[in-house]
């Protein structure tokens, strides 16, 4: 695991083709994903109370089974489609962004992703995933 906490980080660099299975970068000052996509093994992140608007650069983190990236500022959510090549995703938080507050966000990201167990630490039923 690396723990890159409350760093100052305003951007992802110098990790490329890193083991790194768990990654930390919460509480930093992050606007792109950009360079995640080169941690192959990765299958923890927690990129929360970042400035993150856009989860497109996470797209080839198949591996990904938890992704923590509640308290950001992704408006739509469409972006979650960028997670739909994560088949172990089971765990996400998106809570305290701007697209929570949208109309049927939660049963949206469900549709989505049907894998998610669990999404902004509350269990997701199975008829939540069929719209």
């Amino acid at each position: 695991m690396l723990d890159l906490s409350h760093n100052d980080l305003t951007a992802i660099k110098g990790l490329n083709n890193l083991v790194i299975r768990e990654l930390k970068l919460q509480g930093n000052k992050i606007q792109s994903l950009a360079g995640l996509d080169q941690l192959p093994c990765l299958t923890y992140l927690d990129v929360s109370n970042n400035m993150i608007s856009s989860l497109e650069p996470l797209r080839l983190c198949v591996h990904l089974t938890h992704l923590n990236a509640s308290s950001n500022r992704i408006e739509f959510i469409r972006q979650t489609e960028s997670l739909q090549s994560m088949s172990w995703l089971s765990h996400l938080l998106l809570s305290d962004n701007p697209c929570a507050q949208k109309y049927l966000y939660r049963l949206r990201v469900l549709y989505r992703l049907p894998n998610i167990n669990l999404l902004d630490d509350t269990v997701a039923i199975p008829e939540e995933k069929v719209m």
